[in-house]
């Protein structure tokens, strides 16, 4: 039943990020759709990682280590920030189904294992695209927002 729903929640993540390259493309000029493909790299791979990792641990508990690289923030103009941003909010959320499962069937001793490579996913697509887009345009960040810097 995890496997299924961590399957389900990559799926979902790479719809929107693709939909989100897409609308750049369209929308947005060169400069910001080459950006995006220089600053997703790393998210994609942590992606793709995750879900190796994840599916991994969850049917024979294998080891898993992060993606090295630096984080490249993503640059954009307003008009394609405001088309992305709603997006972005639903990529650097969690996957409800997939959390609620792991705290409520793993046991807990093993839940940090299956939603650490969940949680280096979500940063690194925050440094590289939620938190750059944010913080250049912070009227549309969505109200719980909180750019984490006080934490460094």
């Amino acid at each position: 039943m995890m496997i299924a729903e961590v399957r389900a929640g990559a799926s979902e993540t790479r719809g929107l990020i693709g939909s989100c390259r897409r609308l750049i493309e369209y929308f947005g000029v060169e400069e910001e759709l080459a950006s995006w493909d220089l600053a997703i790299a790393l998210a994609n791979v942590c992606l793709e990682s995750t879900l190796e990792a994840l599916t991994d641990k969850i049917d024979r508990r294998g080891e898993w280590h992060i993606p090295n690289g630096p984080d490249i923030p993503f640059q954009c103009s307003e008009p394609t920030a405001r088309i992305i941003s709603p997006l972005v909010e639903v990529v650097s959320g969690p996957w409800p189904e997939f959390v609620y499962t792991i705290r409520h069937s793993a046991p807990p001793a093993e839940q940090g294992a299956l939603l650490y490579p969940y949680g280096s996913f979500s940063a690194r697509f925050g440094f590289a695209i939620a938190r750059p887009i944010w913080r250049q345009h912070p009227h549309l960040a969505p109200d719980n927002w909180e750019d984490g810097t006080a934490h460094m």
